[in-house]
């Protein structure tokens, strides 16, 4: 893992603050397919040196993620599902996590640049059954104590994604005056944007949160409804 300077560091945090771009902002783009809403980002991308890990999340479904050490970051895999009277519905993911580049701040301040991405598979009890995507996400975080260890931390999670689904269109001359719908043809779907997200450690274990979206409207600040809570335990040394 290599070393970024202070300087260096506060200055990409500053600049993702300043600059007057939508994601910048923190506003959604486009629509979530659901494929890779499955937990939050793995600590592996905050610093956390310990990259093992056993975790237990809800986000819009329960979902069980592992993962093991790989070429300096965590290789992830998770399986997902929910109590549900019209099916079977499942999600299935695979992931790398890697913290890019750590320093230690002012007094106890961590600071952490990193990159995850997921793809996975969503198939549901409702149209459209079946969705699958690509995700990238660059946490930028900054914590109160060793990530590894005892720590407080936050982070703030741009993100892109990229799927392939099926999204609900209006039948022509349906209105009439009420539209019927109808499910078009699979085709590509993407969703951009920036959350948010905290963990607060105890040793080995976690609890964390991740809030997908926020998006700023009339000088408001509204959280999206994709996001995570869970718990994690970190193995290894």
């Amino acid at each position: 893992m290599s070393r970024l300077s202070p300087l260096l560091f506060l200055g990409a945090t500053s600049a993702m603050a300043l600059v007057p771009s939508e994601s910048a902002r923190a506003q959604l783009y486009g629509t979530h397919s659901g494929a890779v809403d499955l937990a939050t980002v793995d600590a592996s991308a905050l610093g956390d040196t310990l990259r093992s890990s056993l975790g237990f999340f809800l986000a819009g479904k329960w979902v069980i993620a592992g993962g093991v050490g790989v070429l300096g970051g965590s290789l992830k895999g998770y399986l997902g599902s929910e109590p549900s009277s019209w099916g079977h519905p499942y999600n299935l993911g695979v992931g790398y996590a890697r913290t890019v580049a750590a320093h230690d701040l002012a007094g106890p301040l961590h600071g952490a640049i990193g990159a995850e991405v997921v793809a996975g598979f969503r198939h549901g009890p409702f149209g459209p059954r079946d969705a699958g995507a690509l995700n990238l996400t660059v946490p930028v975080g900054v914590s109160l104590g060793d990530p590894s260890g005892t720590s407080l931390g936050f982070y703030a999670a741009p993100y892109v994604e990229s799927g392939l689904t099926r999204a609900w269109e209006t039948v022509p001359g349906s209105c009439t005056p009420y539209c019927s719908s109808r499910l078009g043809d699979t085709g590509l779907s993407s969703v951009a944007g920036v959350g948010v997200g905290g963990r607060a450690a105890i040793r080995r274990f976690s609890l964390e949160l991740l809030i997908r979206d926020l998006r700023v409207h009339n000088r408001r600040l509204y959280a999206g409804v994709e996001g995570a809570v869970g718990l994690a335990y970190r193995l290894g040394r």
